[in-house]
Order: C-alpha cells, then structure tokens, then sequence
C-alpha cells in the first residue's frame, strides 16, 4: 500500500493491521498487530510505499489498518453518499476513516469529524487449488474450493465454541469478536459547550458488562473524577451519597482530545439502567444533540439527554438540553457451565423382621410357611 505523507524529515510511520473493522478496536492495541515500521524525509506531499506479508482475504472478509506517524499524513473529507472510498471489481476501499488528533498517543483520541485517507492498495488475486486454501482460522465458516473458478465458497457455522459467529459461548473469554469488548460511539461536535460535567445514563439492552468510558474534555489540565449509580441521574442528581467514587485522575489535554476512564466491571441485567457523572476542574466537550438514544448498538443504549452541570460538585446545571461526547466499552459475560453435586437420594431406615409376628406377605396356596 501506499500513503500520502505531509512534508518533514524523519517521519517514523508505524502501521498495524487486524482482522474485521476498526471501529470496535479502535482504541485497543492488543487487537492490533503491527506489520511495518520506517522513517522517511518527505517534501511535496510524498507518497511512501508500505511493504508487508501478504495477507489473504477470503471474500467478504473485512481488513483493518491503522497508519501511524510521528509527524503528519494526509486526509480529506469521505463522500457523505457513498461508503466507498474507491473500489474495483475485486476489492472496495470503505470511506469514512478515523483521524487520530495531531498531539494524541498512539490508539488515543480522535478527530470527531470523519475523514478519509488518501493513498493506494497493491493486490494480487487468490486462487484456490483445494479446500485447504480457503481455511481460516476462526472465521466459523465451513469453506470449499471451486476448482472451476479458483473461488473459496463459504457457509457460515453456527456450532458451540466457535469464535466468530456472533454468539459469545461458553470457553470464549479470549473471543473479541463474539464477547467483546465492544464500543458504543456518541457523535462528534462541532459547535461544542463546555460545562464542568456531565451526567448521562446507559441503558442495558442485553446482558452486558461495562468495563470503561473515553470522554471528550476541553482544552488544558484537568481533574476528572467519575461517580456511578444503579438508577437514572435525575432522580439523584443533587444526591451526592447516592453515587459511588469510580476513577479520579489528573489530565493535560489539547485540541479536545478523549480520555480514557477504565474502573472495576460493573455488570449490568437486561434493562437496567446506570448513570455516570462525569466531574472536571475544566471542561468536558458536549453537543445539542437530541437524538434519543444518542448512539446504540444491540446490546447497549446511550441514553439522552444528558445534564451539564457547573462548577459545584452535583449542584446547578444547564437549563438547555445537552449530551455527552465519547464512547462506553463493554463486554458480553461468557456463560459458564454450572458444576453441581448429585444428588443423593434419602436412604431409607432398614425394616428388621419381628420374628415374633406373622409376616403380611401372602403365600400362595399350596406352599409352607
């Protein structure tokens, strides 16, 4: 592949790669492997060459790539009416990309605005010669080879235990692609408030649990400290002993950069609700997006509106209707086959013959007692 670099010397561009999407693991680098490294002195926008094994893609496989520099790379705004980037009759770019923040870490916070990455991909085509080509591993498909056309057919498998088909099974606590984690996104902002916190509530779809939230926060240093409670906000929103303390941390941001907020798991029932208040010694970044939900998945709702509240701790908030910007992780629990003694059943006291008394038992006539 290729990619468009901005100009500057000694520019270290890293790139990763992981099966399926980006968007459930953009913010985890263990889902991530990395498959190229160089620095390269660019002047008039390059482009760069990108070399890696080769990777093969069954049909309808979906490939992700994270290209990270240490200076700049090149990026334009995707097509609002098509979802692809660019395409030929073999292989499709899809368009809307993630455009990580000029100062942000690597897998850290992004640009709430989508952009589109400019550069090219190299392929060759795939041909099977027998069954054996088309596997791969934990796709939970059975594949065969048409020898006729060189072409892997796939049947997707719905059997126990097997990672990739949509259903978190037991023994799949290593399966992220059936059990999570999974993220759940807010929109982006662009003419943004900035109160001191939010409060905002997640709704329980499934039974899911939640393991860490990414705020957006405003622009310099600034203590967050994060609370939850079982119930909606709004019944306890000037309640402060009905919250528990969750994450407290020191944060120095630009350019309204994510934050993650990482806490004990919190297990939440099919339709429970959770509520999280969000306190800064800054700002956190929020939209007037009334959208309800504000973003949902099949497992979890993010609920709206939301409440911005000032600078006193669970005191005085906005009057007007306003809603987080981030996104909450969670996982699906992975059942566990219950391990139960058997049971045993009562013993009943032994009846000792009274040799003194008749027995009750008849005998049948023509036999001695």
């Amino acid at each position: 592949m290729s990619v468009q670099l901005s100009n500057g010397a000694s520019n270290v561009v890293t790139v990763y790669t992981a099966r399926g999407t980006y968007a459930d693991k953009a913010t985890n680098p263990a889902s991530w492997t990395q498959v190229f490294s160089s620095s390269f002195d660019v002047s008039d926008w390059d482009f760069v060459t990108i070399s890696f094994e080769d990777i093969t893609l069954i049909n309808g496989t979906v490939q992700t790539f994270y290209v990270a520099s240490t200076n700049e790379i090149i990026a334009t705004n995707p097509n609002p009416t098509d979802d692809n980037l660019a395409s030929d009759r073999n292989l499709l770019l899809l368009s809307e990309g993630r455009y990580l923040n000029d100062d942000a870490t690597e897998f850290g916070g992004a640009s709430s605005t989508p952009f589109s990455w400019v550069g090219s991909f190299e392929y060759d085509l795939f041909y099977c010669v027998d069954d054996s080509d088309c596997y791969m591993e934990g796709s939970c498909t059975t594949k065969t080879c048409n020898r006729d056309t060189g072409k892997c057919l796939d049947t997707l498998v719905m059997e126990d235990n097997c990672c990739g088909n949509g259903i978190c099974e037991v023994g799949e606590s290593e399966c992220a692609s059936d059990c999570g984690p999974f993220q759940v996104v807010t929109p982006g902002c662009s003419s943004c408030y900035v109160p001191e916190g939010m409060m905002f509530d997640v709704e329980a779809v499934n039974d899911i649990i939640l393991t860490s939230l990414n705020v957006q926060l405003s622009s310099g240093t600034n203590d967050v400290t994060v609370y939850t409670a079982s119930r909606t906000y709004n019944e306890i929103k000037f309640t402060s002993a009905s919250w528990t303390q969750v994450f407290t941390q020191n944060f120095s941001v630009s350019d309204r950069s994510l934050v993650s907020i990482d806490f004990n798991d919190i297990e939440l029932s099919r339709g429970d609700i959770q509520a999280f208040y969000v306190a800064t010694t800054g700002q956190v970044t929020a939209t007037g997006d009334t959208t309800n939900p504000l973003a949902n998945d099949e497992n979890l709702k993010l609920l709206n509106p939301g409440r911005g509240v000032g600078s006193v701790a669970f005191g005085g908030g906005y009057s007007n209707v306003i809603s987080w910007v981030g996104n909450v992780e969670y996982e699906l629990p992975v059942p566990v086959i219950p391990t139960t003694s058997p049971s045993k059943s009562p013993t009943a006291n032994p009846i000792t013959p009274d040799p003194t008394k008749a027995s009750n038992v008849t005998i049948p006539c023509g036999m001695n007692q």
